[in-house]
């Protein structure tokens, strides 16, 4: 899928996007609850994820800093990034469903009136709060756009 990368394999590749995609078909269902147990709305133009190995190139060579946090958004003009570290002993594929999985629990720990709401609507007043995360996989009148950056890091 992407050659000039042999440090992940297709197989994880696959997982990362299967994931996304399943969990952006629930939302777009309306089949995602928050924490009040409301649903959020369905969506009416969820794209599905394709692979971009150029992103991947980028975040390769961010992720090899085995960073703490996320990048500096002015080395990522008009890309959004998922970060997280995961505790998972060199297994990319079960690294790659942990941070899929907790970059979308975000959902679940957010009451309707505090964050994003049933509609799941999200402005610019809520850039940098907890909902970041959540937020970064979905599009919004242009603020993420269609570009996003996986990194991920496993250690022992």
């Amino acid at each position: 899928m992407c050659p000039y990368n042999t440090e992940m394999r297709d197989i994880v590749r696959k997982n990362f996007t299967d994931t996304h995609n399943y969990r952006r078909s629930q939302l777009a269902l309306g089949k995602v609850p928050n924490k009040n147990n409301h649903y959020l709305r369905e969506a009416s133009d969820m794209i599905k994820l394709e692979w971009d190995c150029w992103l991947e190139r980028n975040a390769t060579e961010y992720v090899r800093t085995c960073p703490y946090k996320e990048s500096d958004e002015t080395e990522r003009s008009g890309i959004g990034e998922l970060h997280a570290r995961v505790p998972v002993e060199g297994d990319f594929k079960a690294g790659a469903l942990a941070a899929v999985k907790r970059w979308w629990s975000i959902a679940r720990k957010v009451s309707v009136d505090k964050c994003i709401g049933d509609d799941a609507k999200f402005g610019k007043e809520l850039i940098g709060g907890e909902i970041k995360s959540f937020t970064q996989v979905r599009n919004y009148d242009n603020f993420v756009g269609n570009n996003y950056l996986i990194v991920v890091c496993t250690v022992a």
